[in-house]
């Protein structure tokens, strides 16, 4: 009788220590999903020119998960179709005389939408409204 007594205090108390205890795979989990959601914040330069005129020049501060259509929409007033960015600050392409928003990344013609484009530290980006053909 004492061990039956005995075996059952034990097996209520290691259960009620189970339980009290969080598992190794909850605080690991949270750690985990933590260091994930922290992004290294990386610094580039945003500038737009319209008709030859600087608009804006900008140094700003992101992560490398921001595309670049997200970086601009905090700054200016856009119009977007398909992730292309087809106005800025009221000034919109104009198909017939051909004049277009058009943008560089490090002197180099970008070959995304700004929707696709993510930058890297240092990028230069540079927005150009103009005549395209």
């Amino acid at each position: 009788m004492k061990k039956l007594g005995l075996i059952l205090m034990l097996g209520i108390s290691l259960s009620v220590a189970a339980g009290c205890t969080p598992g190794g795979s909850t605080s690991e989990s949270s750690s985990q999903s933590t260091t994930a959601s922290t992004q290294e914040m990386i610094t580039a330069t945003v500038k737009v020119v319209n008709d030859g005129e600087e608009v804006s020049n900008e140094e700003i501060e992101t992560t490398e998960t921001t595309s670049l259509l997200d970086i601009m929409e905090k700054d200016h007033e856009l119009e977007v179709d398909n992730g292309m960015i087809i106005a800025i600050d009221g000034t919109k392409q104009d198909e017939q005389a051909g004049l277009y928003w058009t943008y560089t990344i490090n002197g180099e013609w970008a070959e995304k939408g700004a929707g696709e484009t993510f930058l890297k530290a240092g990028d230069q980006v540079e927005f150009t409204y103009g005549k395209f053909e």
